[in-house]
This record gives C-alpha cells, structure tokens and sequence, in this order.
C-alpha cells in the first residue's frame, strides 16, 4: 500500500478510485495483513467484488464464504456485507452503482 494515490482507510487497507461515471464507479481496494474482527456494513448501492489477488473471507447478511484469486460476487443494495483478507496481502476491485459520492474528494 505504497502508492500515494491510494487513500488510507485503516491500519490494514486502502482504496484508490480507478473511474466513474455518472452512474457507475470502479475502486481498487488493497489489503495489508488481516483485522481480528470483520466489519460489517451497508449501502444503497449494488456493489460487484473481484477479487483480484489473495484470499478473502466475506460475509452477506447471513452467509459466509470464502472468495480467492478470481472470482467474484454481487452484494444487492442495503446488504449488510464486509470482507476480511484471511491471505495476508490481498487486492479487490469493487464496482458500485450508482456512483460512491463518499468516494469522491472534493475538488473532482
């Protein structure tokens, strides 16, 4: 997680928004070692994850899996959902609809 043109989001990840639009987004997610807990979440967006490197524990709703380099899954809007890096270093692509305004700095 060198790249300066990613920004931190806690000890253990950090995102880079790759492109967007005005109703789709593309973010670039990188994992360094692995939380003790899996933070759950939700949105109003659709959200595809692929997992771009590494292995990933992700939980939807009530269902856990377990995702590795090459797959993907779909997490409807308002899905309580979060994924964990069980591999040590791992690297997602997330594509959300619409757009994450909360992704965005100001001044794009």
């Amino acid at each position: 997680m060198t790249d300066k043109d990613y920004e931190k989001i806690d000890e253990h990840t950090a995102r880079k928004v790759l492109a967007y639009g005005k109703q789709l987004m593309v973010v670039a997610i990188a994992f360094n070692g692995s939380p003790e807990t899996l933070e759950l979440h939700d949105h109003p967006h659709e959200q595809i994850t692929y997992v771009q490197e590494g292995s990933f524990e992700y939980v939807i709703e009530e269902t856990t899996q377990i995702l590795h380099a090459g797959e993907s899954i779909y997490v409807r809007p308002h899905a309580r959902h979060g994924a964990r890096c069980i591999s040590g270093k791992g690297h997602l692509i997330d594509a959300f609809s619409p757009i994450r305004e909360d992704y965005l700095t100001k001044g794009e």
